[in-house]
């Protein structure tokens, strides 16, 4: 073969190699970026599911017997340091629904003392009014509201000691709204509606709330006087 055919070939040779090295670099460069983001999917899946199971179960299992923590809020005694009010108003198929007094307040033997506790959010009347009262300023969302109204409801319907006239707190609205449609739902905050899920409003001083499952639609609560309650403080606590 002559010396530039055999150069030639050479080269071509070379280059074949060069092209299958850069061939098997290029697979396991695939293939480690997908070992990666596969890793960090099943990460994400795993940290997401344990996330899930944990939010799930402290919802639904942080309340045992009557009294326990639930979300992450205390029933002590009442607490005044941080004391503020906001305003609920609740209608189903446009009905008015009257928020019961007492929720946050349960009535139990298996609680000590006077056997009733206050949770830092509760209500004494039918107001609409939500007392906001714990011992130090910081956030709670109507979401942790209602878990406490379930609670409360749950426990005074297991008997025991009876609160004022037999008193139990009815959760039915609490009910209609889990099992109702998110396009059912519509809620709306000092009159304006808001898109964000209601679990996740705020109870700051003087928020005025309206929740309503169903048609027709009423007009939301633009105003509440706040004065008869803040001057007096409130009825006393417990039953």
């Amino acid at each position: 073969m002559p010396v530039r055919e055999q150069a030639q070939s050479e080269q071509e040779r070379r280059r074949q190699q060069r092209r299958q090295q850069l061939a098997r670099q290029q697979r396991r460069q695939s293939t480690r970026r997908w070992s990666i983001i596969g890793g960090v999917l099943l990460l994400l899946l795993i940290g997401g599911g344990a996330g899930a199971y944990f939010a799930f179960n402290h919802r639904h299992t942080a309340a045992g017997q009557p009294g326990a923590s639930i979300d992450g809020i205390s029933c002590q005694s009442e607490m005044l340091n941080y004391h503020i009010h906001a305003h609920l108003t609740l209608y189903k198929n446009g009905k008015p629904v009257p928020l019961p007094a007492e929720v946050g307040i349960p009535f139990s033997q298996a609680i000590g003392g006077q056997h009733y506790c206050l949770y830092w959010l509760h209500t004494h009347d039918a107001s609409g009014v939500v007392h906001i009262e714990s011992p130090t300023a910081r956030l709670y969302t109507l979401g942790q509201f209602f878990d406490i109204w379930h609670y409360t409801s749950l426990w005074d319907a297991q008997g025991g000691l009876a609160g004022p006239a037999g008193l139990v707190v009815d959760a039915s609205f609490v009910n209609a709204l889990k099992a109702a449609k998110p396009r059912d739902i519509h809620v709306f905050v000092n009159g304006k509606p808001v898109s964000s899920p209601y679990r996740s409003i705020t109870l700051t001083k003087h928020k005025l709330i309206t929740i309503e499952i169903g048609t027709p639609r009423k007009p939301p609560t633009t105003h509440y006087d706040f004065t008869a309650v803040e001057t007096s403080g409130g009825p006393p606590p417990g039953r």
